[in-house]
Parts: C-alpha cells; sequence; structure tokens
C-alpha cells in the first residue's frame, strides 16, 4: 500500500502512513480475535496473515510498483542518516530502547510479561488480558509493517513477497534471546538478531549460497528451543525439589 500510494503520487511520509494505516486494521482484527474472541493465536495469525498477502496483490495487479519510487524520496528510510547514523539503525536502536522502556520499567510491560507467562492467573491477578494481547498484535503488526517498508524501500520497488524471508529469523532472533536469557526480553532478542547477522555477513563473505544461511538459521532455531525447554524442566524441577523441602 505504500508503493501503491507513492505511484498515486502521494507524498513519502503520507504514503507510509497509509502503510502503517492498512497495518493496523490487521492488528486490529488479530488482537481482537485472539485477545476477545479466544480463537487460537497461531491459527489466526497466519489466516489473517494470508488474508493481507492476498489483499496486497489487488492494488498492483501481481507486479512489482516501481512508479516514482526513486523521485518520492522514499529511499531515505534506508539511504538516509540521522545524526551521522545510517537510517535504519538508527530506527533500530530507537525502537530497541523504547521497547526496552516499557517492558521492563513500566506496568504495562509488567501486565505484557504476565500474559504471556499465564494468562489465566494474570486474569486472577485483575489485569485486562484481552487489551493487552490486542494492544501486543497491534504493536508487532505496526513494527513489522514499518520494517517491510523500510526494506522496500531497499529494494527501490513494492513487492507483496519481499519480506516473506524474514520471518525465519525473526522467531529464531526471539528463540536465542529467550534461550540465552531463559525468558523473552529485549536484550537477548537484539543479541539473537546480531548473532544471526554475523552468521549471514560471514556466509555472504565466504560465497556461500542463501539456502546454507537459511538451514544454519533453522538448525539454531530448533537448538534454541531444545535450551529453551531444558532450562524450563530445570526451574520446574527445582521448584518442586524446593516445595518438597
Amino acid at each position: 500500500m505504500m508503493g501503491f500510494s507513492l505511484a498515486n503520487n502521494l507524498p513519502a511520509p503520507a504514503a507510509v502512513f497509509v502503510g502503517l494505516g492498512c497495518a493496523l486494521i490487521f492488528g486490529i482484527c488479530s488482537g481482537f480475535a485472539v485477545g476477545v474472541l479466544k480463537l487460537p493465536d497461531i491459527i489466526i495469525t497466519i489466516a489473517i496473515g494470508t488474508i493481507g498477502y492476498g489483499c496486497a496483490y489487488l492494488p498492483s495487479g501481481g507486479s512489482r510498483i516501481y512508479t516514482n519510487f526513486s523521485s518520492s524520496g522514499i529511499g531515505f528510510l534506508n539511504d538516509g542518516s540521522i545524526l551521522g547514523i545510517p537510517c535504519p539503525t538508527f530506527l533500530m536502536l530507537v525502537f530497541y530502547v523504547i521497547a526496552y522502556i516499557i517492558l521492563e520499567h513500566t506496568k504495562f510491560g509488567t501486565y505484557f510479561y504476565s500474559v504471556g507467562i499465564n494468562k489465566t492467573a494474570a486474569n486472577y491477578s485483575g489485569i485486562r488480558v484481552s487489551l493487552v494481547v490486542l494492544v501486543a498484535f497491534v504493536i508487532c503488526i505496526l513494527l513489522g509493517a514499518f520494517a517491510g517498508e523500510i526494506n522496500t524501500a531497499s529494494v527501490g520497488n513494492a513487492e507483496v513477497t519481499t519480506v516473506l524471508t524474514l520471518l525465519l529469523p525473526c522467531y529464531t532472533a526471539v528463540s536465542i534471546g529467550t534461550a540465552i536469557f531463559k525468558r523473552p526480553s529485549v536484550i537477548g532478542t537484539f543479541l539473537g538478531a546480531l548473532l544471526l547477522q554475523i552468521v549471514s555477513n560471514g556466509f555472504t563473505h565466504m560465497n556461500l549460497k542463501y539456502w546454507y544461511s537459511d538451514l544454519t538459521t533453522s538448525i539454531l532455531l530448533i537448538l534454541s528451543l531444545l535450551i529453551s525447554l531444558l532450562n524450563n524442566r530445570k526451574s520446574s524441577s527445582g521448584v518442586a525439589s524446593r516445595a518438597s523441602a
């Protein structure tokens, strides 16, 4: 939708917000389905995502959109700099800092983690679980959409499947962070993403095909899940031992 807006002569900032506005609609739908209607989150994510990809083909008719990309200034999202820092890096650091402050030092962050650990216990604690889930979906989808817009700006054209390859690394980064810190965290996710980028760059410098990177990412995902499982079992056994003592 950002590319479609640019092709229809909307200014770059307006086009960015059009894309985010569409993402907001899907975020609300997903959050409502999972948080309020209590539908399975994985199934809803896949279903809503598929609907989104299907709808994204409608404006372009299935083709890539190049019109006005070079002249609109949208390339600033990838090529520009803020305070001497490349724009994508600057935005990444800003969002990481904001996420860390919110999740680790605010009441909403406590609610967020509580709902993630145990929805039933969170509900009995007086937390509005449905609202927290709804807000979480909206935030995640908006940030994902903005990342897609930055990626689209770097490519120089709008194509529906451009960011599909980012799904696996995103899952893996979070899983690696969880394995390292024994719980999901902003810092853990950052370190997981940094590790994956180092691996990817290493394969690139070694002139290896891209599928080696995909293979390694998948293996790291499985290993991190196994480590998390072992950590959870150790924690459970430790709690049981203290309780029996």
